[in-house]
């Protein structure tokens, strides 16, 4: 759940994050996320 800290986690990780637009990809594109938050 994103309110025990997996959110997170998910967006960083290549195996969970398969999104193909500026929050997936590179590891800078998964890094946005917890960098915003």
């Amino acid at each position: 759940m994103g309110s025990e800290g997996y959110l997170i986690t998910q967006f960083i990780s290549l195996r969970t994050n398969q999104r193909e637009d500026e929050w997936g990809g590179s590891l800078e594109n998964r890094l946005r996320l917890p960098i915003e938050v």
